[in-house]
C-alpha cells in the first residue's frame, strides 16, 4: 500500500506552487510578522512582536526575549536574548521588517516535565487541509528540542519528534536522528521519551487540544482559504495555546518515516487527502474540467484498485495474526525483536485496511453524486491488480 499511496506526501509540496500561483498574497503568512497582525486582527493568541519603540524601552526586568529573521525556518539565526545592551536588539530596531523580537515564551507546565533539563520553546505542528466543507486537521506532531538547545529543530541539534493522534491529541511515538538512521525503519518511529527527559510523553495528552485545533482551523478559513494545506506551529505556554507561524510547506509524514498503516491510525484524514486535493483543484485556472465520464471512469478505476489493496492487506493480516500467536506462544517476551517487527507490521495492515475502507466509501458516495439515480450503478467486479501509482 505504501508505494500506491505514500508518495503522494512528497507530491503535495509541488501543490504549494499552485497555492501560490492561483493566490499569491496567501504567501505573506509565512512572514511572521504578518502573520502576527493576521492573528492580532482575528483575535487569536499569539506571540506578539516587539516594536522598534517596545525594545529601545527594554529594562532588564524584561529580560530574556527571543529573536529570529522574520521569513526564515529551522531556527535559522535565531538567539535568546539575555541583557538589554545586547547588540543585535539594534539590528531588529534598524530593519523591523527582517526580525521579530518577542518576550521568551515558557513550555507549558504540565508538558515541562516530559522534557529534558532546559529544554526550548517546544512547539506542536498542526497541518490543516482545504476541504470541500472548509478545513480539516490532516496531521499533527509534537517536537521536543534538546536540552539547552536555542529552537526545538531540527534533527541535527538531538531533537525528538512525536506523532499526535489527531484525533485525541494523544502523543503516539516518534523518533531522532539516530533512530531514523540507523534503527530498523520497518519498525516505524518507536520512541515514547524524549532524549535527556526522566518521563516519557508516549500516551500524553497535549492540554487544551480541542481548542488548538479550532484556532488553526480558523486561521485557515480567514487568513489562507485558497492554500491547500498549511502547518500551523502552536506554543503550548503557562498561558495555554499560542500561535507562533505558519507554513505553506509541511509534509510531517516524511519527516517522521511513517508509512500509510501508521498514518491512517493516527490522522483520520490521510485516507481522503488524494480525494480532498482533486475537489480542491476543481476550479483553478491551471486545472482543466474533466468531463463527467472521464471523472466517473477515473473514480471507478480507483476503487477497483483499492478494493485490490484492501483484499491484499487483510490476507495479509489473517497471516500475521497467526505468526503473532504462534511467536507468543513460544517466546512471549515483549523484547523479542521478531515479536515487535510482526507486531508492528500487523499495526501497520490494520491501519492500512481502516484508511482503504474510508476511501473507498467515500469514492463511492462521490460516484452516487455523479451517476444519477438507478443509472450506471457501480457493478460488482474484480478488484484490480495496479499497474503502478495511480495520478
Amino acid at each position: 500500500v505504501d508505494i500506491y499511496r505514500m508518495y503522494s506526501l512528497f507530491i503535495r509540496a509541488a501543490h504549494h506552487m499552485i497555492d501560490v500561483y492561483n493566490a499569491p498574497e496567501h504567501g505573506k503568512v509565512q512572514d511572521k510578522l504578518t502573520f502576527y497582525a493576521m492573528c492580532k486582527e482575528l483575535g487569536l493568541p499569539c506571540a506578539a512582536p516587539l516594536t522598534p519603540e517596545d525594545i529601545k524601552n527594554l529594562k532588564e526586568k524584561d529580560m530574556p526575549l527571543f529573536m529570529k529573521p522574520s521569513n526564515e525556518q529551522e531556527g535559522v539565526g535565531a538567539k535568546v536574548v539575555e541583557t538589554v545592551d545586547d547588540p543585535d536588539l539594534q539590528r531588529a530596531v534598524d530593519k523591523p521588517d527582517e526580525w521579530v523580537v518577542q518576550k521568551k515564551l515558557r513550555n507549558s507546565n504540565f508538558l515541562r516535565q516530559y522534557f529534558p533539563p532546559n529544554p526550548p520553546l517546544c512547539g506542536v505542528r498542526i497541518c490543516t487541509v482545504m476541504t470541500k466543507n472548509g478545513p480539516e486537521i490532516l496531521e499533527s506532531w509534537i517536537r521536543v528540542g534538546a536540552e539547552n538547545a536555542v529552537a526545538d529543530c531540527p534533527f541535527s541539534a538531538g531533537g525528538c519528534e512525536f506523532a499526535i493522534n489527531a484525533a485525541t491529541g494523544e502523543v503516539w511515538q516518534g523518533s531522532d536522528e539516530k533512530h531514523m538512521k540507523l534503527i530498523d525503519s520497518s519498525l516505524e518511529p518507536s520512541m515514547t521519551l524524549s532524549n535527556g527527559a526522566k518521563l516519557p510523553i508516549g500516551g500524553v495528552k497535549i492540554p487544551e487540544w480541542e481548542k488548538s485545533l479550532d484556532m488553526c482551523k480558523r486561521a485557515h478559513t480567514e487568513m489562507a482559504p485558497e492554500s491547500f494545506t498549511i502547518g500551523w506551529d502552536v506554543a503550548h505556554t503557562p498561558d495555554g495555546p499560542l500561535m507562533v507561524e505558519a507554513n505553506l510547506i509541511s509534509n510531517v509524514g516524511c519527516f517522521m518515516g511513517l508509512r500509510y498503516g501508521s498514518m491512517c491510525q493516527l490522522w483520520p484524514r490521510i485516507p481522503l487527502m488524494w480525494l480532498d486535493l482533486a475537489q480542491w483543484m476543481e476550479g483553478k485556472s491551471d486545472y482543466p474540467p474533466a468531463p463527467e465520464k472521464v471523472k466517473i471512469a477515473g473514480i471507478k478505476s480507483v476503487i477497483k484498485e483499492s478494493e485490490w489493496l484492501l483484499k491484499r492487506a487483510s490476507k495479509e493480516k489473517e497471516e500475521l495474526t497467526k505468526r503473532l500467536k504462534c511467536i507468543k506462544t513460544q517466546d512471549p517476551e515483549e523484547e523479542n525483536p521478531l515479536l515487535k517487527k510482526v507486531t508492528t507490521e500487523l499495526f501497520l495492515r490494520n491501519g492500512e485496511i481502516k484508511g482503504l475502507n474510508v476511501e473507498i466509501d467515500a469514492l463511492k458516495e462521490v460516484l452516487g453524486d455523479l451517476i444519477p439515480a438507478g443509472k450506471g450503478k457501480l457493478k460488482k467486479s474484480p478488484s484490480m491488480e495496479p499497474a503502478g501509482p495511480s495520478n
